[in-house]
C-alpha cells in the first residue's frame, strides 16, 4: 500500500501542480488582459477629457470671439451715427448761413431791380390806377356788436363810357365784401 500512496500521492501533487500551473498561467492572462484593458481604458478616458477639454476651450473661445465682433459692429455703427450727426449738424450750420445772406440779400432795392429787369414790370401808368374808398365805422359794444357800413366810392381815371376788366373785377370784389360782411352780421 505503501507504494500506491507514493503513486497517489505524486499523482495527486502532480495535479495540483499542473492544475495550479494551469490556474496561475489563466490568472497571469487574465491579469494581462485586465491590464491591457485598464490601459485601453485610461488611454481612452484620458483622450476624451482631453478632447472635450480642447473642445470646451474651442466653443468658449468661438462664443468670446462672436461677443467681441457684435461689439466691434456697435462701436461702428455708433461711429457712424455720431459721424453723420455732425454732418447733419454742419449742413444746418450752413443752412443758417445761407438763410442769413439770403435774408441779407433782399431788399426793395433788389427786388425792384428783379422786377424790372428780369420779369418785365414797369410802374403803373396814372390811367391803370384805381382808388378805393371805403368808410367803415366800426363799434363794438357789450350788448350789440354791429359794423355799420358807411359808404364805398370807386373812382378811377378810366373812362365812364368803357369800364376795363380791372373795374368790373373791383365792383365784384365790393359786392361780394358786402354780401360777406352782412352774413357775418346778422
Amino acid at each position: 500500500m505503501l507504494a500506491e500512496r507514493k503513486y497517489q500521492d505524486e499523482y495527486e501533487f502532480n495535479i495540483d501542480k499542473e492544475y495550479g500551473q494551469y490556474n496561475y498561467s489563466k490568472i497571469e492572462e487574465i491579469s494581462k488582459n485586465f491590464k491591457e484593458d485598464y490601459r485601453k481604458s485610461s488611454r481612452k478616458k484620458t483622450f476624451s477629457f482631453f478632447a472635450t477639454t480642447i473642445l470646451g476651450i474651442v466653443l468658449i473661445f468661438a462664443a468670446l470671439s462672436i461677443i467681441v465682433y457684435n461689439y466691434a459692429r456697435i462701436n461702428e455703427v455708433r461711429y457712424n451715427i455720431y459721424s453723420i450727426k455732425s454732418e447733419i449738424n454742419q449742413l444746418n450750420i450752413e443752412i443758417e448761413e445761407l438763410n442769413s445772406k439770403l435774408d441779407g440779400t433782399i431788399t426793395l432795392d433788389n427786388i425792384e431791380k428783379i422786377a424790372i429787369e428780369d420779369l418785365g414790370m414797369q410802374y403803373p401808368q396814372p390811367e391803370q390806377i384805381l382808388y378805393i374808398n371805403s368808410q367803415w365805422n366800426y363799434r363794438l359794444d357789450d350788448e350789440d356788436r354791429e359794423i355799420e357800413e358807411s359808404g364805398i366810392e370807386i373812382s378811377s381815371n378810366v373812362g365812364s363810357k368803357e369800364k376795363s376788366k380791372e373795374a368790373i373785377v373791383i365792383e365784384k370784389v365790393i359786392t361780394y365784401a358786402t354780401k360777406i360782411d352782412q352774413i357775418i352780421n346778422k
